[in-house]
């Protein structure tokens, strides 16, 4: 049997999926569904105006969100045992606020060291900022378990949040990780841009210097390379090296090296997977729920925020999206 279509005749399948067709492009096109965003802010207690900031700064954002969208802000905070708030302070605050939750552990951080080092410490504790971090997201899964996105943000920084919703809007996956990334050496001498060293020019450096890093790596490979060990080595020895004293040299190398021993334990890889620093980052829910399924469990003894890339690195097929310049806005201190 024939159908007839107007021009010639096609078989009944031709015609039956040539009318699904049709029908399908005919279809009104689903709304775009909101984008429900939970914002996670890891604040200290001593920071009460920074909080009283934010709380002002997000109210008057939120006639700006669209209809279909949602934000909720919540402050989660360490301990304020021994601090100036203390715990009558801290239980008025939530009473007149509700939006903190108190997720235990210690209320701020030691100051890092300068410079590169700041990468390779690793403590004997966990890291106040990492510990509520892994905390708020474990409980989100209990308190919001339909949550889809969590946007992480520290108590002086702000961010715009309607444009950042359309921004997550606009790039929505279950595998969302957005932020700003680095990946960062974890050795000594490394990302130090100011120390110049040529490893393969002629009379770059000393043959004493050479010699010198030639051994150490090969006796402890393991928390600086050789390009390291020239950085090192130049800056125990300025000069062109040749007024160079082996065994002051050897000493001098030996102890900046020590530093890096820690990080090549603790990590185990000489590079840092690519994490998201600065302000704050967002995560869709696989991420999110892959991190607050495992809090007891993940590293928390290093750089917060780098502590996240060694996080991520164990989930499949991540969706990794750049902030665009300027996201993020520094708050005043008062």
């Amino acid at each position: 049997m024939r159908w007839d279509v107007g021009v010639g005749s096609r078989p009944k399948s031709f015609l039956l999926g040539y009318i699904l067709s049709l029908t399908v492009l005919l279809l009104p096109c689903a709304p775009a569904l909101g984008v429900h965003l939970q914002v996670i802010v890891t604040s200290e207690w001593d920071h009460l105006q920074l909080r009283l900031s934010l709380r002002k700064a997000f109210q008057a954002c939120a006639p700006a969100l669209a209809a279909d969208h949602s934000a909720e802000v919540r402050f989660f905070m360490g301990s304020p045992e021994g601090t100036a708030a203390g715990e009558e302070g801290a239980m008025q605050e939530g009473k007149v606020f509700g939006d903190l939750v108190l997720v235990g552990g210690p209320d701020h951080d030691e100051p890092d060291p300068p410079g590169h080092a700041a990468y390779l410490q690793v403590r004997q504790e966990p890291f106040a900022r990492a510990f509520r971090v892994v905390r708020a997201l474990a409980w989100l899964l209990e308190h919001r378990p339909d949550f889809e996105y969590v946007l992480q943000l520290r108590d002086t920084s702000f961010v715009h949040l309607p444009k950042l919703i359309d921004l997550v809007a606009l790039n929505r996956n279950n595998s969302l990780v957005l932020g700003h990334f680095a990946e960062t050496p974890l050795t000594v001498g490394s990302g130090e841009g100011e120390e110049e060293v040529c490893e393969t020019c002629a009379n770059a450096w000393s043959e004493v210097q050479e010699k010198v890093c030639l051994e150490r790596t090969r006796l402890v490979p393991g928390g600086m390379d050789f390009r390291g060990c020239l950085v090192v080595a130049r800056r125990c020895c300025p000069g062109d090296g040749t007024n160079c004293d082996a065994r002051e040299l050897e000493a001098c190398v030996q102890e900046a090296h020590a530093t890096g021993y820690p990080a090549a334990i603790y990590y185990g890889t000489a590079l840092a997977p690519r994490w998201p620093h600065g302000a704050g980052w967002v995560l869709g829910r696989r991420p999110a729920e892959f991190i607050g399924m495992n809090y007891r469990d993940l590293k928390l003894r290093g750089m917060p925020d780098m502590l996240m890339g060694f996080w991520l690195a164990s989930v499949e097929d991540l969706h990794f999206v750049d902030f665009p310049p300027g996201s993020f806005h520094e708050l005043p201190s008062s």
